[in-house]
């Protein structure tokens, strides 16, 4: 066959009006089977029908790639029945011919649920939606999409992300947390330095707005971090944290937990709590209240009689207490001081009830030995460092505020970085080699049944602990 294109363009018009003959479709089919150079023009030609009639269908200014399926188009044809048979026959043809993971068009994934969603240009992406290869910006919210291998990436807005296939995805901003079923093992997510390749786990990807570092974190599992121009690469389990930058992979947690200081480079000092913190509870109802795993913070309404309540709606009021040992800093002037937390659901509360976004108060300890050591078991509300009593007031005088840090309502885990000047001249000034913080929420809730925010502690069994970050100069 000299030239498909004037035996197939006119068939496959005929095919798209509904005008084309049985005994036409039974002479494509034939020769569709046997020239292999006339099945590659059929393809193109059947992916470009596809591709027209989406564009046909879909408001663009509604939604943007990946789109959702949109509903077929009502045509009148002048022989319906046998237009409705060819065209079966043809598409039917077309994916016996180039199944899934050939070139044309797929869709990868599905949106399984998502919270104060907006997408970007006004996009109209609803719960149930299928979404094919293309780039999706997600401006506020958060959303779960669920790979057709079974990978589930829960975004948390501003992200974007450009889905490849059922297996692989490039996160370019933002931050997202994937969890990667036995079906998906080897699930890749790719970022602007390198990539990240899944052994069966669950991890979080975040990226600086500038793009200069990328953090991944592993709250179970493994997987492992690759550097596109250096070749290098790291090896991540559970409660490890590699940082990515253009350059390189320049640290790595997985050091052992009862080390004192962690050695990422020769200019980045971390370190953990080892045990130096714990979590108050107002009413010192301790049991009831708290758990070793979770650092909890929560400011809880106030009542005008609260002894006609049961404990449970009023005595909940949360803080916690974070320390960190410096020994092993050689005291060389700091450059900058990152406080490293994990966000992790506290399965106490309904975060409907919170405000819309809950202030974080970060309070530097003053520098004074007694009230350093705070003691991590048993410790009452009144006697802990910025307590005034049994009040739900901040004590001053004991407190330094550092700065604060904010939460959405719709986001309930992921790591938090905290940076403020006043953070890395309050570390710059001690002089005990101990440095000791209070995490206080400084936002009413709606009600008293409002969710209670909590941070993995040293003792969480997936997420990696607190972390003070020195960078010296």
């Amino acid at each position: 066959m000299n030239d498909p294109t004037n035996y197939l363009d006119p068939l496959i018009d005929r095919i798209s009006d509904g005008s084309m003959r049985r005994e036409e479709f039974s002479e494509l089919e034939e020769r569709l089977l046997a020239d292999p150079a006339l099945r590659r023009r059929f393809r193109s030609r059947m992916r470009l029908e596809a591709n027209l009639r989406s564009e046909f269908q879909t408001i663009p200014a509604e939604i943007l790639p990946p789109m959702m399926q949109a509903p077929p188009h009502r045509r009148f044809l002048r022989w319906p029945v046998l237009a409705g048979i060819a065209a079966a026959l043809a598409f039917g043809m077309f994916f016996a011919f180039f199944p899934p993971g050939s070139e044309n068009p797929r869709f990868v994934a599905t949106i399984v649920s998502q919270e104060g969603a907006a997408w970007s240009a006004g996009a109209m992406v609803g719960e149930g939606a299928e979404l094919v290869p293309g780039t999706m910006k997600l401006e506020r919210g958060m959303a779960s999409l669920r790979f057709k291998s079974g990978a589930v990436a829960d975004l948390e807005a501003p992200v974007t992300i450009e889905l490849l296939d059922p297996m692989r995805c490039r996160l370019s901003r933002g931050k997202a947390i994937f969890e990667v079923p036995e079906s998906a093992i080897g699930f890749v997510v790719e970022t602007p330095n390198g990539y990240a390749v899944d052994h069966g786990t669950r991890f979080a990807v975040a990226l600086r707005e500038d793009r200069e570092e990328i953090e991944f974190g592993v709250l179970s599992g493994r997987i492992s971090v690759h550097h596109e121009k250096s070749e290098s690469t790291a090896d991540v389990k559970t409660g490890g944290m590699v940082r990515m930058t253009a350059s390189g992979i320049d640290s790595q947690e997985n050091a052992d937990e009862s080390s004192s200081v962690r050695v990422a480079d020769s200019e980045v000092l971390r370190f953990p709590t080892n045990g130096r913190e714990t979590s108050l509870v107002h009413g010192d109802l301790r049991d009831e209240f708290l758990d070793p795993q979770l650092l909890m913070v929560k400011k809880d309404l106030p009542f005008e009689n609260e002894e006609r309540l049961r404990p449970l709606l009023w005595s909940k009021d949360r803080r916690s207490l974070i320390a960190f040992n410096l020994e092993g800093f050689d005291r060389r002037p700091v450059n900058r001081v990152t406080l490293r937390l994990n966000m992790v659901p506290s399965g106490r509360g309904y975060a409907k009830l919170l405000p819309e976004t809950t202030v974080i108060e970060v309070y530097g300890i003053r520098d004074v030995p007694e009230l350093e050591r705070w003691d991590t078991y048993g410790l009452k509300w009144a006697d802990a460092p910025g307590s005034l009593g049994d009040t739900t007031e901040i004590d001053g005088s004991e407190l330094s505020l550092l700065g604060t840090f904010e939460i959405e309502r719709s986001q309930l885990q992921g790591p938090v970085a905290f940076e403020s000047p006043e953070l890395t001249r309050f570390v710059n000034g001690d002089s005990t080699g101990v440095v000791g913080f209070l995490l206080v929420s400084a936002s009413m809730p709606q009600d008293q049944w409002s969710l209670v925010h909590a941070f993995a502690s040293g003792q969480h069994a997936e997420a990696a602990g607190p972390s003070l970050e020195i960078r010296v100069k």
